[in-house]
């Protein structure tokens, strides 16, 4: 999973390749999708198994609009180019 993490993710879509203070290998970053470890500081697993794509550190007025958001299933439309939807 952390080369997945690593080649996809951090080299893909700017993830931070170093975590915390904690001395996790991935983590969390200002305005940057995080990567929750394989396993925590206190050594219980995480996400050793899949990935955990957290946006918890996104600016909540800039990225995190509602409007970003499918709330119900009326709203999905997965039949439109990401470009259609935002234009």
């Amino acid at each position: 999973m952390d080369t997945l993490r690593e080649k996809i993710y951090c080299e893909c879509i700017g993830a931070p390749k170093q975590g915390n203070n904690l001395g996790y290998k991935f983590g969390w970053s200002s305005n940057k999708f995080g990567l929750e470890p394989n396993t925590w500081a206190n050594g219980k697993t995480a996400a050793n198994t899949w990935v955990h794509l957290d946006v918890r550190e996104f600016n909540r007025n800039s990225y995190l609009k509602d409007e970003f958001f499918i709330k119900s299933n009326s709203e999905m439309n997965f039949n439109k180019k990401l470009t259609e939807i935002t234009n």
